[in-house]
């Protein structure tokens, strides 16, 4: 069973799982797999800040972030850059907590 959620263009999807496997759409061409068998925690990070890439000003952006703990793995941090299609009322959160692993909410 395939489940998906669109872009809020419409023209493809932000994140779909297929046989397990999340996948998550980051930016036009890259795309993130999380293998829900091999998943031992998952939890969803938000109000994190980091330096704009290419801006010298010091502005800072909001950055979302899921922390995946794999089975025989150290736990690592997946920046959610996209947020325009992401965060918007936490679509990202709400699609992976209802239709793949429960995970936690945090804010920093």
């Amino acid at each position: 069973m395939s489940l998906a959620f669109w872009f809020t263009n419409g023209t493809k999807p932000a994140a779909w799982i297929k046989d397990d496997i999340l996948h998550i759409r980051d930016g036009v061409f890259g795309q993130d797999e999380i293998d829900k068998k091999k998943v031992e925690s998952m939890y969803y990070e938000v109000d994190f800040h980091r330096n704009s890439v290419g801006n010298s000003s010091g502005e800072e952006t909001d950055v979302h972030i899921i922390v995946i703990k794999l089975k025989g793995f150290s736990e690592w941090r997946l920046p959610i850059k996209d947020l325009e299609e992401h965060a918007e009322k936490l679509r990202l959160y709400h699609f992976i907590k209802d239709n793949f692993f429960n995970l936690e909410f945090r804010r920093l």
